[in-house]
């Protein structure tokens, strides 16, 4: 079973602003990647996590649009102290187990 779109995007959250990874990194698999397809970013599993120590950027909760045992399909809200605040559309994938094996940022747009 895929976890909910309330418990992922509390993870990310936690793991941005507070920098505590430990609940995110127990969703990750171990070959998850991490893809922005409005930036051209891509990062693996440990670079995810290093990139949420390091950032000022913090993710707020949106909307879910779909969920099933294979995609969860949603918005967040982006909160980035030197730029206007956005929000993202999101699509998560899911392998048998439910772990995460990647996050595709499909849209960013202003508030």
């Amino acid at each position: 079973m895929a976890i909910g779109y309330e418990s992922y995007m509390t993870h990310w959250i936690k793991a941005c602003r507070d920098k505590d990874l430990e609940g995110l990194s127990s969703l990750l698999a171990d070959d998850f990647v991490w893809l922005n397809m409005f930036t051209d970013f891509e990062e693996d599993r440990n670079g995810t996590l290093e990139w949420c120590k390091e950032t000022d950027l913090c993710p707020g909760f949106g909307e879910l649009l779909y969920q099933n045992d294979e995609v969860l399909v949603a918005t967040h809200s982006v909160d980035d102290p030197s730029d206007v605040p956005s929000n993202v559309m999101f699509i998560v994938k899911f392998d048998s187990n439910g772990m995460v094996k990647s996050h595709h940022h499909i849209r960013a747009f202003n508030r």
